[in-house]
């Protein structure tokens, strides 16, 4: 949510601070808290958008898939809500016996029709298989460390690395992952994050990033609608997810070299590219010295 905090018991205001539950708790909050510093860019997007459409970063399923008959009903509406348009969170609102096998299960789990749906990994672990939409996973066993997320098909989602605050790293490039399926496009809103100028100089950046499926590969574009601000970082990423080795991976007319290895990659000084097998990522450096590019990839 925009303002995320939890509640106390009462008006006594006891047990308001994490620490004070006793592990696992801090761990486990720890890390949801360090997932939403990953994900922040995605917030920040979506607050953009809302100030241009009034649409909600948090949205119920039927904003998003006004298609689905059961988006508008219980319990689906009233326990599972989107993060922007592609990002599905089904949090925990009941107690439950967290029994291993499960007894009861801890909750039923709603995808809606019309998109395939990918648990979400973080980029940490591959892909599961994708789960057709309209499916009702019956048995979604969550323990206190776990919360059901899951990803839209062909979405493409923003994540930076870990920060403990805001600005602690002077630079921290993006990471755009695209995950596969139908094509889509995504906007991208940067500023300096402190100032007004955005509002008052038109000093911010809004850049539009798409991907289409070809049967040999897939086009990345990134193209800037509004360039009226420079982010610290000199490059950024380009994930693709479940994503074969590439035969070649070519940004603009330049083709880039596969480089092997993370450490590789991540010292670079020009644009290349490396496949993680162990789990399934192509990351594809880019540096961002061109208003309009096209990336490339064929297998």
């Amino acid at each position: 949510l925009p303002w995320y905090r939890n509640h106390y018991n009462g008006y006594s205001k006891q047990f308001q601070e994490i620490y004070e539950f006793g592990e696992p708790v801090p761990t486990n909050c720890r890390k949801y808290l360090e997932l939403r510093y990953h994900l922040l860019q995605l917030f920040y997007d979506r607050l953009y958008e809302w100030t241009q459409t009034g649409i909600p970063i948090c949205r119920p399923l039927f904003l998003n898939d006004p298609q689905d008959p059961q988006a508008y009903i219980s319990p689906w509406v009233d326990s599972e809500f989107f993060v922007g348009r592609d990002l599905l969170v089904a949090p925990i609102l009941t107690q439950h016996i967290t029994a291993d096998p499960p007894t009861p299960p801890i909750r039923q789990v709603y995808l809606p029709r019309g998109s395939d749906w990918y648990a979400f990994k973080n980029n940490q672990y591959p892909l599961d298989a994708p789960v057709p939409g309209g499916t009702t996973i019956p048995d979604w066993y969550a323990p206190l460390d776990l919360v059901p997320l899951y990803v839209r098909g062909g979405a493409i989602l923003p994540t930076r690395e870990l920060e403990q605050y805001v600005g602690q790293l002077a630079q921290n490039p993006l990471t755009l992952s695209i995950y596969p399926g139908r094509d889509s496009s995504y906007r991208l809103y940067q500023d300096d994050g402190i100032t007004t100028d955005a509002e008052t100089k038109n000093s911010y950046r809004l850049t539009e990033i798409s991907h289409k499926g070809l049967p040999n590969g897939r086009d990345i574009t990134v193209r800037r609608l509004i360039d009226g601000y420079q982010p610290p970082e000199p490059f950024y990423y380009v994930a693709l997810l479940a994503a074969q080795h590439p035969r070649s991976v070519t940004a603009g007319s330049v083709m880039l070299s596969d480089v092997g290895a993370p450490n590789i990659l991540n010292a670079s000084g020009v644009s290349a590219y490396y496949m993680n097998e162990s789990i399934q990522i192509t990351f594809i450096k880019i540096f961002d010295t061109a208003p309009d590019l096209t990336i490339s990839v064929r297998w």
